[in-house]
């Protein structure tokens, strides 16, 4: 890649920059034409950049081509980097005067996308299939021009210089923008050996090359386990865009492809739909630096044939000799599983060397991390983020961690992420801004003053690595290495808590709230510390607080409450009745207090009058940092050497200021057992008394108030109750009017909360509501 000339960044049409390399595919396209008829005469000089590869051949045709679609290109966008395979032969040929090319032959979307200059860069194959071209198989032969956008394909061109078997028939060009437009210029015909009918409908059909290479045949043999067809086709680009049509359901692809053989068919096939990948199912690495080999392979799939990717990767994912692949990482070959987890933030394995400096780093600079696992058994891959345990081998153990965590969080590969860019754009950007709170704070001065002087067990971030883009939400990516509450320390997760349980996580919420309570010893003990917490952390902590959430819940929880009754059918409607609650028109009856509910359990949220709540709250004097999303999901328990139970944080993503009982509601709805608590509220109120004395301990421990007497006249266990009833009428309104929609009362899960635990702790929420309720309103 030669330096393109310095310019000040800029923001670029995607559509219009999709036509520029429309018009430059078919000039590349011509060019191989012209070579091509000319061979009658003049023949066909074929040299080899690797003697001994006949996929390395490279013609006239190839600089001719290149020349074509570069000179034209560097003309319409001067400052753009343009990676081309055959930039060391084609110097001369792209100071050639040609026509400016087209801007308005692909169709924009509504809104036009637009990016970066500096985020963009253009990746040329002009003759994909050379060995093809000389060997006469001249429908195989392509030429590919693509684009990438901080490191991903979203827009690609695959000219056909020879479409048809026609002698005379003009090129045809098939290209696509993710997430806008794709469509075919001219005509074109499937090859002949696409064209065969299947031998069975319901088989897969596998586009692969000849490679003799052992990873690709067990790639192949798992691709078409069961019976599935295996096409042999030349040329990277003709495997992929037959994935994209639909001819065969995959395109498995050799280890010697560049960024510029994928590029452009991989943003077409993306762009309908279809999912690309390397083998270990996790997306392929464009470096705007040039163009890297695809290492670990590449996979392609047809928009119908998602599940069949998924399982190839992960049968790949589970086979020794292709994860040998991943040695040159320091990964334990066979026991990293979790492949397409333990990945950095750029895509690539995670290196043994730079989880080293992470977890030893200056503590003991002389450790030698032989080797890390990624176990499968360790892996999740969640709905907004995706953890894998890794398992370290150290040359000698020197106290150092035997396993850590990985987070990861790449919005563009997650589902639920592209959803909500669709239809919630407002909620996908508060998810961004959630992962950069967690990293800020687990890395913060702060976060390490509370293990260290509040002994409240928080995962401690041996290294943070983040990429926001405000400007596409979904191109954000987030990576945390963390301190691993393992179970060979003893720690395990509870799907909900008990009661012992419950206590201890309790007395661990108090002393967090107590440590940064408004007036304790932290806010006056270091102005960089504290000025780096508030910029951390959300204003207003908890994902349920009304500026995240839409106003339209709000106003519909009568009939969405009159939803969930009919779903839960008459298991639910006889335990009402048997526990006295007033179920009819138990949700119009929050709907009328909601949003004053909602203001003072928030009473610092910026979406609403925050003045008037927090004065209502008693101002800042209660203000306290709250977790924000203290479920069962968020926590670590274990029985310490004494007896004791201990408990471990994690996720802070929803971690900011708020106060503390509303705090404690959230914990007692969405992560303890229906045993704990009871319609009545008298196991809450023991719970609450219990909490109300930790935290009035931990006030005069870190110097809010300098007794416990005067603790006791600061926050009143009277005061705590009230805010706890709002906090937890607070979060009826959230389950009624969101969360209850995806309950599954049958299902075991490990994320359960106060939506999805059991028909019995429904039955106890309806009940307190309709008992605060009337409370309330009297």
């Amino acid at each position: 890649m030669r330096a393109s000339p310095a310019a000040a960044d800029e923001r670029l049409s995607l559509s219009e920059l999709l036509s520029t390399c429309v018009d430059a595919t078919r000039r590349g396209c011509e060019a191989i034409r012209q070579v091509q008829a000319a061979r009658a005469t003049v023949g066909l000089t074929v040299s080899r950049k690797v003697a001994s590869d006949p996929r390395s051949a490279l013609t006239k045709a190839d600089l001719e081509a290149q020349a074509a679609i570069v000179s034209s290109l560097r003309a319409a966008w001067p400052s753009l980097r343009i990676v081309g395979e055959e930039d060391e032969g084609a110097e001369e040929a792209e100071a050639r005067a040609a026509p400016p090319l087209r801007r308005d032959l692909v169709r924009a979307p509504s809104p036009d996308v637009e990016a970066w200059r500096s985020e963009l860069t253009l990746f040329v194959d002009p003759l994909d299939g050379t060995r093809e071209f000389v060997e006469g198989r001249l429908r195989h032969v392509q030429c590919l021009v693509g684009f990438t956008c901080r490191g991903r394909a979203v827009g690609g061109v695959v000219g056909l210089p020879f479409p048809t078997d026609e002698a005379g028939a003009p090129p045809a060009i098939v290209y696509g923008l993710v997430g806008g437009a794709s469509a075919t210029i001219g005509t074109r015909l499937p090859s002949a050996l696409f064209a065969a009918e299947r031998s069975e409908a319901r088989r897969v059909r596998v586009a692969t090359g000849d490679s003799s290479n052992p990873v690709l045949a067990v790639a192949r043999r798992a691709a078409t386990a069961g019976g599935g067809e295996e096409v042999v086709v030349g040329g990277a680009g003709n495997k992929l865009l037959a994935a994209a049509d639909g001819l065969v359901d995959l395109a498995v692809m050799h280890f010697d492809t560049c960024s510029w053989d994928s590029c452009a068919p991989e943003a077409i096939i993306r762009a309908a739909g279809g999912k690309v990948s390397d083998l270990f199912g996790a997306p392929l690495v464009y470096s705007a630096g040039g163009g890297g080999r695809n290492a670990l392979g590449v996979v392609g799939s047809h928009a119908s044939a998602r599940v069949a990717h998924d399982a190839l990767c992960a049968q790949m994912r589970r086979d020794a000799t292709a994860l040998e692949l991943l040695r040159p990482w320091g990964a334990e070959g066979a026991a990293a599983a979790a492949a397409d987890v333990a990945r950095g933030i750029d895509g690539l394995p995670l290196s043994a060397q730079w989880i080293r400096r992470a977890v030893a780093g200056a503590a003991a600079p002389e450790a030698a991390l032989l080797s890390y696992a990624a176990p499968e058994a360790g892996a999740s891959r969640g709905m907004m983020s995706t953890t894998c345990r890794l398992e370290l081998a150290w040359a000698a153990e020197a106290g150092l961690p035997r396993s850590a965590v990985w987070k990861r969080v790449d919005m563009a590969e997650l589902e639920a992420a592209a959803l909500k860019a669709r239809v919630a754009p407002l909620k996908l950007a508060r998810d961004v801004r959630s992962y950069a709170v967690e990293a800020a704070f687990l890395a913060s001065a702060a976060c390490a003053r509370l293990r260290a002087a509040a002994a409240v067990d928080v995962a401690e971030a041996y290294a943070a690595e983040l990429k926001p883009c405000a400007a596409a939400p979904l191109e954000s990516r987030f990576a945390l290495l963390l301190r691993d509450f393992s179970a060979a320390d003893g720690w395990a997760q509870r799907g909900m808590l008990g009661e012992r349980e419950a206590r201890a996580a309790l007395r661990a919420l108090a002393r967090l709230h107590a440590f940064f309570w408004e007036g304790a010893a932290f806010w006056r003990e270091g102005a960089e510390a504290t000025a780096e917490l508030e910029r951390a952390v959300w204003p207003s902590g908890g994902y349920w607080q009304p500026s995240m959430q839409p106003a339209a819940q709000f106003a519909s929880l009568g009939a969405t409450y009159r939803e969930h009754v009919a779903a839960f059918g008459a298991p639910f409607a006889r335990e009402l009745e048997r526990e006295g609650v007033e179920a009819e028109g138990l949700g119009e009856r929050l709907q009328q207090v909601a949003a004053r509910v909602a203001a003072r359990a928030h009473p610092f949220d910026v979406g609403g009058d925050a003045a008037a709540a927090a004065a209502a709250a008693g101002g800042r004097a209660h203000r306290t940092l709250i977790h924000g999303d203290p479920k069962a999901a968020n926590l670590f328990v274990r029985t310490s050497e004494d007896g004791r139970c201990e408990v471990g944080l994690i996720d802070f993503q929803w971690c900011g200021f708020g106060l503390a009982a509303t705090d404690v509601a959230h914990h007692i709805a969405a992560a303890l057992s229906p045993d704990c608590l009871s319609c009545d509220g008298k196991r809450e109120a023991a719970l609450l008394d219990l909490y109300h004395g930790a935290l009035c301990e931990a006030l005069v421990e870190f110097e809010v108030v300098p007794t416990e007497a005067d603790a006791l006249a600061f926050f009143p266990r009277e005061l705590l109750q009230e805010q706890y009833e709002t906090g937890l009428l607070d979060m009826c309104r959230l389950v009624f009017g969101y969360q209850w929609s995806r309950a599954d009362f049958e299902s075991e899960s490990l994320n359960k909360n106060s939506y999805n635990k059991s028909l019995r702790s429904a039955v106890w929420l309806a009940a307190r509501c309709d008992a605060l309720l009337r409370t309330y309103a009297s």
